[in-house]
């Protein structure tokens, strides 16, 4: 799915503002849909892969790894953990995508 105009827009702000991503990945496709989805941004793509992707399963840890991201960290695939995790990391919340 190609993104909105409103998650573009957010997405450029996140990046001009120095945001730390913080990418929840649940299945090995989804690595290389997110990198198709971030490639029409300049820089997106080399962004998040600087933050930190919590996978769901070690074949997505390490297909997140292969693909150049730098923190990749396990979770399990619960909501409740997933949400914990994320709130451990201490960005910032965001109301928007």
């Amino acid at each position: 799915a190609a993104l909105g105009a409103s998650v573009l827009a957010w997405l450029r702000r996140a990046m001009v503002a120095g945001v730390a991503p913080a990418t929840v990945v649940s299945s090995s496709e989804a690595v290389d849909a997110i990198e198709r989805q971030l490639s029409g941004v300049a820089g997106a793509v080399t962004w998040i892969k600087q933050g930190v992707a919590l996978a769901t399963h070690a074949r997505i840890r390490d297909r997140l790894l292969d693909a150049g991201y730098r923190q990749v960290e396990l979770t399990p695939a619960d909501d409740d953990a997933i949400v914990a995790r994320l709130e451990s990391l201490q960005h910032p919340r965001s109301a928007e995508p």
